[in-house]
């Protein structure tokens, strides 16, 4: 089975520790887990870092550079 997680980051935090330790529970049985997280912390390639896109990336250089000129 596929499964998808979503939450703010994977690996700090308590609630973030109990979904890491569920999708590592799930692997074991043998589903393919998928973290959407807003923080990524850690290197696992299941987990995909949502504000890390190139859009807002872009976003975000616009608003620090208008923020600092």
């Amino acid at each position: 089975m596929k499964i998808l997680e979503i939450g703010t980051t994977d690996t700090k935090g308590g609630a973030a520790m109990v979904s890491w330790e569920l999708k590592t529970a799930l692997e074991k049985l043998g589903h393919e887990v998928y973290m959407a997280v807003g923080y990524k912390r850690s290197h696992d390639p299941r987990v995909i870092d949502v504000f890390d896109t190139p859009v807002n990336n872009f976003i975000s250089k616009i608003i620090r550079k208008n923020l600092y000129q």
